[in-house]
Parts: structure tokens; C-alpha cells; sequence
């Protein structure tokens, strides 16, 4: 069995099933397992502290996404929790689970749980471990390899860049892999890492084909020509409820300089729209095509009536500039983190786009897994 906790709505799941497994999601959130139920994933809907994870032996694989919101980038005393998770993480490893001692004294309480990988870790003993979290978690992965190396594992840890594993979006995550049969090793990148101002292109380099990175206009058919989307945001603290839903430093800069180097191009076609000019004259509704650069007078765009692809093109202001502001849709965020276009998200506007925010871009947890899990269920059977 394979072990999911903190599963979300099946960003690991999606890329478990790309490799011919399944696994057991556990999640708190209702919405969330909602999500994955719908898109065929198992999930049960607990809270994974809560839980004696000796109830889940056998455990051939355990993956892990603890919650991150205080130690993203805007985070309320990140570096002290930090240093109170390794300091718990340590106690486990010398069997006393102080979790709730460090719950308290922790600036957010949910900080505590990223130790619960460990927890498991060290109950369930399993053949492999992928853990993932934000850049600012590394510190804790790497206090967790040095106890799990002391327990005969193979450990590595470092950052990720999800464009150069095929993610439209430029995604740095910290990672954890670790197996007790054979050496880990990072997986390879697939893809061109993205550089500002660096064209794409293919290589064929000592390790084997590189791609070119897949920029926003690749994946959706409109948007930034040039790069990958930034980071898909969903908390209010990293940009959330902002139009353009990009977090992580200086994103919405990035965004907004493709948009003036006239790099940005918007585009909807076939169903009911109404696009206005700046000095609100109006075109005939019907199928509709968009593209302008924003050197150009700031326009509106307003599809009409209720459709999948809502995303509106509007004015903003900002210090007295006029710039274009993207509205992206769920189905558009969600190919962003390179989930399949007709993932079956559950819930209401705001939990949908949490949950794309919040999940491990499919393509990404692929290429973590496929050097750890085995043979595919089927080939196994």
C-alpha cells in the first residue's frame, strides 16, 4: 500500500496513476476528497496527527505535502517555527513525541505539522518516501535525511523547478526522496530551465534530450509568449484573491513585464462575448478573438453569461498606469500545474482555486516517484 497524507485533491494521485499506481489519499478537507473521489482517486477523510499511522502497515510507499501557509513567502515567523519543528523532528527520532508542546509554542499552529512525515516515517518504515513542501522547508527535509539515513535509508534533498519537468509554471519546490534499496539521485530534467530574457530551445545534452520549457501560451492556447506562467497562488497572503493569481517573489512583476514588452496576448473563442473599448464603444457579441499588446489603449474584455472559460481582460491602475489585468479560470490555473484540462474540481470558486493553488503539479510528482515506485500494478499482477 501506498500512503498519501495530506493528499489534497490528487496532484501525487495524478502522478501515481501517469505511473501505473494508486494510492490511499488522507485528507481533513471535505471539498478536497470530494475533488479526488470524483477524478477516481481513493481518499479518506481524516486528519493525518490524529491518526496511528501503524494502523496503515504495510506501507511499501509513503508521500507527504504537509500544509505551508506559515512558511510560504508573506509567513508570520517562519524561521522561528523552523527551528521548533527540527527541534520536535529530533525529540521523535529519540522516541518522545513532543508535537503538542511545539504546537503551542509554535507562531501558527499548523507549522507542527510538517514533523508528521517523519512520524509515519519512523512507524511505518516504508520502502520509499517523497515529501514536498515550499523552498522555506528545506532546513526541516534535511534534519529529516539525516535521521532517516541513520535508519539505513538512501536520502536526497534539494529544490525543484517544475518548468524543467514539463509545468508550465515556474514552481520551485523543496523535496525529500529517500528509498532503502539503492542510492536516490534527483529525477533528471526534461525540460529547459526558464532564464529571463533565454529563448526557448532543445538540447540534447550528456543526460539525454532536453525539451524547451512550456510557456502559458503553449499550455492554454493564450497568455505570456515568452515564459512560463509564475507560481498559481491561493492564499490572500501570496496574491489569491488578485485576478491574475500568481504568487511567489516578484511574480506579479514578471507578469506585468511580459504584459509591457507586449508579450501578453488574450484570446477566447467560440462562445458569447461582448468585448469593449476604452471609451466603451461596443462589438457585436458572438465568437470573439482578442489579441493586443498593452502599449497599446487598455480595453475590456467581458465574456457574456456563465461559461468554463470565464476569464476577463479589464483595466487596472496602479500608480497612475493603465495595464491589462488576466483573469485566469479554474480549468486554465488547474492546466497550469498540469492537471488534465477536464479535472472534475468540487466546491465553490475559492475552494476550487485553493485546491489547484495548494496541490503538486501532476507532471512534477511524476518525475519525483518514477525513481522510486516499482513496477506499475499492472506488470506487477
Amino acid at each position: 500500500m501506498i500512503v498519501d497524507a495530506f493528499a489534497g485533491p490528487g496532484g501525487w494521485s495524478e502522478g501515481l496513476r501517469l505511473l501505473g499506481h494508486r494510492e490511499l489519499g488522507i485528507e481533513l478537507d471535505p471539498v478536497a476528497c470530494a475533488t479526488a473521489r470524483a477524478a477516481g482517486h481513493e481518499r479518506l477523510e481524516a486528519d493525518v496527527a490524529a491518526l496511528d499511522p501503524s494502523d496503515f502497515i504495510p506501507c511499501t510507499g509513503f508521500i507527504a505535502s504537509p500544509p505551508c501557509p506559515s512558511f510560504s513567502n508573506a509567513g508570520n515567523g517562519r524561521a522561528r517555527d523552523v527551528d521548533l519543528v527540527i527541534a520536535c523532528a529530533r525529540d521523535l527520532a529519540a522516541g518522545h513525541d513532543s508535537r503538542a508542546e511545539y504546537r503551542e509554542r509554535c507562531e501558527d499552529e499548523r507549522s507542527i505539522l510538517s514533523v508528521e512525515p517523519l512520524r509515519w516515517a519512523l512507524a511505518v518504515e516504508p520502502e520509499w518516501i517523497a515529501l514536498e513542501q515550499v523552498p522555506a522547508v528545506l532546513p526541516i527535509w534535511q534534519v529529516l535525511a539525516e535521521i532517516l539515513r541513520e535508519r539505513g535509508y538512501s536520502v536526497w534533498t534539494g529544490v525543484l523547478e517544475a518548468e524543467r519537468y514539463g509545468v508550465p509554471q515556474t514552481r520551485e519546490r523543496a523535496i525529500l526522496m529517500a528509498r532503502r534499496s539503492g542510492v536516490v539521485h534527483p529525477p533528471e530534467p526534461t525540460h529547459q530551465r526558464y532564464v529571463p530574457g533565454e529563448p526557448q530551445r532543445h538540447d540534447v545534452t550528456m543526460f539525454g534530450e532536453v525539451l524547451p520549457w512550456v510557456s502559458m501560451a503553449q499550455a492554454l492556447g493564450w497568455g505570456a509568449t515568452a515564459r512560463p506562467y509564475p507560481t498559481v497562488a491561493c492564499s490572500s497572503t501570496t496574491g489569491g484573491p488578485d485576478i491574475e493569481k500568481v504568487g511567489g517573489s516578484g511574480a506579479r512583476a514578471q507578469l506585468y513585464e511580459e504584459q509591457a514588452a507586449g508579450r501578453w496576448a488574450v484570446q477566447t473563442n467560440n462562445f458569447s462575448a461582448v468585448a469593449r473599448d476604452s471609451d466603451g464603444g461596443r462589438s457585436a457579441a458572438g465568437s470573439v478573438r482578442y489579441e493586443r499588446s498593452c502599449d497599446a489603449p487598455s480595453r475590456v474584455f467581458q465574456p457574456g453569461g456563465h461559461h468554463a472559460n470565464d476569464g476577463r481582460v479589464s483595466n487596472a491602475e496602479d500608480d497612475g498606469r493603465s495595464r491589462n489585468a488576466i483573469r485566469v479560470s479554474i480549468e486554465e490555473a488547474a492546466v497550469l500545474q498540469s492537471f488534465r484540462p477536464d479535472y472534475p474540481w468540487q466546491g465553490n470558486k475559492s475552494e476550487t482555486f485553493r485546491q489547484v493553488g495548494n496541490a503538486v503539479p501532476p507532471l512534477l510528482a511524476r518525475a519525483i516517484l518514477a525513481g522510486l515506485v516499482g513496477e506499475p500494478l499492472e506488470a506487477a499482477a
